[in-house]
């Protein structure tokens, strides 16, 4: 356990990077690890944690040195409590989201990626600690700032689909237009049904769907907002691996010709292997040597 974790903070910590040695690509603080990389860029020494984040670096040093990343988690903390028990999920975690990655989230059943993902996509707040998209502190913003926020740059693909049961699949796919003042061309939605082999499942209601119809119709839920970032909970993980790969295909293709930055927590090797980053969590931390303990997390 690293000294300065060894009780969580009583307030919201300070979270000036002063003095902290904090690797530039996947936001890890430093402190206090040994054998570090290292490199001079334009006469300033940068460390990382890791050879993976230092050659991330290196092919695009002013990607990295210019522009703040996209998201930011500063020294984050999310404890539950249930009578006098405290549960520490996320202890004391920073991180980086550079816009345009494919970010694959990993580690073992409970150890806090998918409350790392809600952190993300403002659906839930820190106990400590700051959240940042585009340099804005989305921890400060008030209930109905942050659903507006959420509906305008974020789309959610979870395991268990979320589908409104009583709404037909078209009826599911628009509703995240119903919190957002831009309309998409209704005919757009219509068509991406089509594209994905559910032209003919447009008035059909969840339980007449199967659970891949389900998962397709979810998919393009989330991208009916046309988010920013598109955020996966186990995309695949209730589907066949036909269907899994259809699905995660059109998330790739989004994330490659039209740079959305997509993030996704996953337990599968492949998934992750196809990531631009890999980030992974053990008991509320980031290891660092990020790579080196994916196989471990995905089996």
């Amino acid at each position: 356990m690293h000294p300065k974790l060894q009780h969580p903070p009583t307030e919201i910590p300070s979270l000036s990077a002063e003095g902290k040695i904090i690797d530039p690509i996947c936001g890890m603080n430093l402190d206090d690890l040994p054998n570090l990389v290292s490199l001079v860029y334009k006469g300033q020494a940068i460390h990382f944690c890791d050879e993976g984040c230092k050659k991330r670096f290196e092919a695009d040093p002013e990607r990295f040195s210019k522009m703040p990343p996209l998201i930011q988690l500063k020294n984050v903390w999310k404890i539950f409590k249930i009578g006098d028990t405290k549960i520490e999920v996320l202890r004391n975690l920073s991180l980086h989201i550079w816009e345009g990655d494919f970010i694959a989230i990993i580690g073992a059943s409970g150890s806090g990626k998918s409350t790392v993902l809600n952190m993300i996509g403002a659906l839930d707040k820190p106990t400590a600690g700051q959240v940042f998209y585009r340099d804005k502190d989305i921890t400060t913003l008030k209930d109905a700032e942050r659903a507006e926020l959420r509906a305008k740059t974020f789309g959610f693909v979870f395991q268990q689909y979320n589908l409104i049961p009583w709404l037909t699949a078209y009826e599911n796919m628009l509703l995240p237009l119903t919190f957002i003042t831009t309309q998409t061309e209704t005919s757009a939605v219509k068509a991406r049904l089509s594209e994905i082999g559910l032209g003919e499942r447009l008035n059909h209601r969840p339980f007449e769907l199967s659970g891949g119809e389900q998962q397709r119709v979810a998919l393009i839920r989330a991208l009916t907002n046309n988010p920013e970032v598109i955020l996966g909970d186990e995309p695949t993980g209730n589907l066949d691996s036909s269907t899994g790969e259809k699905i995660l295909g059109i998330l790739i293709n989004l994330n490659k010709k039209q740079n959305k930055t997509l993030i996704i927590v996953t337990h599968d090797a492949d998934i992750a292997s196809q990531a631009d980053q890999v980030i992974t969590i053990k008991d509320g931390q980031m290891i660092r040597d990020h790579r080196a303990h994916k196989k471990i997390y995905t089996e």
